[in-house]
């Protein structure tokens, strides 16, 4: 039997104003969010390595050259984010790709980096290569660059070591793993497909349709019945966004406006075809919730209806166009999308 717990709710932050986040000079946008962040970083680290050579360490003192090179880094992800060269909300990343190299370290110093199980990475630099031993440091890498380090990422030992490696996202596997032979997910016999009609499949992962199913008309209904002014319209490209990510947050098991690639909700509107979602050029908004299985539209709307936040999205006059996503069965319960925005267009029919 599946144990109740607290149904946790959020509310997305409208974005505003026509040009939000869509220029690389976007201040107070983390790092990686716009689009040419990640290539900026990656060219800032070429340059890095031409001005702060990454050498060798040399003899016993390659601590003092350590800290030089780190030193040089510092000057350097400040003086490229004066010229431009990177957002200055990406010189902590240049200067982690810094730290996270072995420049200035002896020649024997591998990085050794593993997995946590909420999905984040941890390396560590070593400076024997034994310490990277195989069912310690499960995940080795050759780090950020490869002028001055040995490679550890070909690591003997047993292919897993624990059921809880193997786990697929899907509630509906078993999961399971021989350290001979490796992962295996195989189905539960015990686990029924469930879910809404529409098309909405409860099985974990999978497809699913982007048409509303009847529990998200249903939702549907009851936004606009409670709605004092004007009716939403059913927006197709905005349904598209919220059932891709209310499937990501049951098949991934988070909870969150942002998506787990650090996408916002109107840039997975403008992904799904909104084409004022892209920047935003109109007012948008995002509410989501996750619930107990089996949870109905009733339900979901009784919670948002309750809460002030949410209320206010549900009711805001200069909202003409929602989408809706129901992602049911998922480990931690079922998910519920709604995505507003103020003005219609071809995308939603």
């Amino acid at each position: 039997m599946r144990r109740g717990y607290s149904c946790p709710i959020l509310v997305g932050t409208l974005a505003t104003v026509i040009g939000f986040a869509t220029s690389a000079g976007a201040a107070g946008v983390a790092c990686g969010v716009v689009q040419a962040d990640d290539a900026d970083v990656k060219a800032a680290w070429v340059a890095l390595e031409n001005e702060c050579p990454c050498e060798v360490g040399q003899g016993p003192d390659w601590r003092k050259e350590r800290s030089a090179f780190l030193a040089c880094a510092r000057s350097f992800a400040k003086d490229a984010a004066a010229r431009g060269d990177i957002r200055r909300e990406c010189r902590r990343d240049l200067l982690k790709a810094a730290k996270r190299s072995t420049c200035s370290r002896p020649e024997t110093a591998v990085t050794c980096c593993k997995t946590t199980p909420r999905g984040s990475k941890s390396c560590s630099i070593y400076t024997r290569a034994e310490k990277c031993a195989p069912n310690s440091l499960r995940f080795a890498e050759v780090g950020e660059t490869a002028t001055c380090l040995d490679a550890c990422d070909n690591l003997a030992g047993p292919a897993c070591l624990t059921d809880a490696e193997c786990q697929d996202g899907d509630p509906c596997t078993i999961d399971t793993c021989d350290p001979t032979n490796g992962c295996s997910n195989t189905p539960d016999p015990s686990c029924g497909s469930g879910g809404g009609s529409g098309g909405t499949s409860c099985s974990g992962t999978g497809s699913s349709t982007h048409g509303l199913s009847s529990q998200e008309q249903l939702l549907a209904q009851l936004i606009n019945d409670y709605r004092k002014g004007s009716k939403l319209a059913t927006c197709t490209s905005l349904n598209r966004a919220a059932q891709d990510h209310a499937n990501d947050m049951r098949d991934r098991k988070y909870f969150s406006h942002t998506s787990k690639d650090g996408s916002r909700f109107w840039e997975r509107a403008c992904d799904a075809g909104y084409q004022q979602g892209c920047g935003p050029t109109t007012w948008m908004g995002e509410i989501i919730a996750r619930t107990p299985w089996d949870s109905t539209a009733p339900y979901v709307f009784n919670l948002w209806k309750n809460s002030p936040g949410h209320d206010a999205q549900m009711t805001k006059e200069s909202f003409a166009v929602m989408g809706i996503g129901y992602a049911c069965g998922g480990a931690l319960g079922d998910y519920w999308v709604v995505d507003f925005a103020a003005h219609d267009e071809p995308s939603c029919h």
